[in-house]
């Protein structure tokens, strides 16, 4: 697991190729995470995926789409999921994804660190 602070904005990297018959339509990013402290309030997640192509910048942005998932209780799984469509995404494309969590926006109220344990993706 990594665990997203309570105080300030953190994020982690993860790269994959999207299918060759990927057709363009939005991906949905399931959100797995935890927590083994706190007592109430939301997370704000963030997931910003941008795909790099041959002679692509790797200075290209995107717009990252944001999901805010309530807390349950500690030690628990909470699963929470955000669609978006990758930059340039094409069949075949590497993806690189940045999964934050915006914890110094009003929204994210969580009292304590969220433990990401993992993302999945689909369409």
């Amino acid at each position: 697991t990594l665990a997203f602070d309570q105080s300030s904005p953190e994020a982690a990297y993860f790269q994959f190729r999207l299918p060759d018959s990927y057709d363009g339509r939005p991906l949905k990013f399931t959100i797995e995470w935890s927590a083994s402290a706190g007592t109430s309030g939301d997370v704000r997640w963030g997931v910003l995926p941008i795909s790099f192509e041959d002679g692509d910048t790797l200075d290209d942005t995107g717009t990252t789409t944001y999901v805010v998932d309530g807390f349950i209780t500690t030690k628990s799984t909470h699963i929470c999921t955000a669609s978006a469509t990758p930059t340039h995404a094409v069949g075949g494309s590497l993806n690189t994804v940045r999964v934050i969590r915006l914890s110094n926006h009003a929204s994210d109220t969580f009292n304590a660190d969220a433990m990401l344990m993992g993302v999945g993706v689909s369409y």
